[in-house]
């Protein structure tokens, strides 16, 4: 929230929605990727035709790349201590990666949707580590 007046203009609805909706995403996918581990492969429970790894599988990846699609999207569109280059791979990267998944299928393209969620999440966890002033 600002604290100055001179702020007030700064800070809009939509900066704040996609922030949570940044939020909210990625901790779905947090919340799945535990989800993941506790109905493992040797361990899944059937409902219908999808197992629960399945389930949690699904709602790890889409929640990590809405996630990297939301927060690119804040990065992009405002000034903050970020890359923008990153911003836009969060955009594009895991959102291009699950799409050609949907698509294609099989377990490379899983593999390559991990990495590329990967290779978003490791470089954005670095910039925040080694920046004083996104320090909590």
């Amino acid at each position: 929230m600002p604290s100055k007046p001179e702020e007030y203009n700064k800070v809009t609805r939509l900066r704040y929605r996609i922030a949570s909706y940044a939020f909210l995403t990625s901790i779905i996918g947090n919340l799945a990727y535990i989800g993941v581990g506790i109905f493992s492969e040797d361990r899944d429970y059937r409902i219908s035709y999808v197992g629960m790894h399945g389930v949690m599988s699904g709602l790890a990846f889409g929640g990590f790349t809405l996630g990297a699609f939301f927060l690119g999207w804040l990065i992009v569109l405002y000034d903050v201590k970020i890359p923008k280059t990153l911003g836009l791979y969060g955009i594009f990267g895991p959102s291009t990666t699950i799409i050609l998944f949907g698509i294609i299928g099989g377990p490379l393209w899983e593999w390559l949707l991990l990495f590329s969620i990967l290779a978003w999440i490791i470089p954005l966890s670095f910039v925040i580590m080694h920046n004083e002033e996104l320090h909590i």
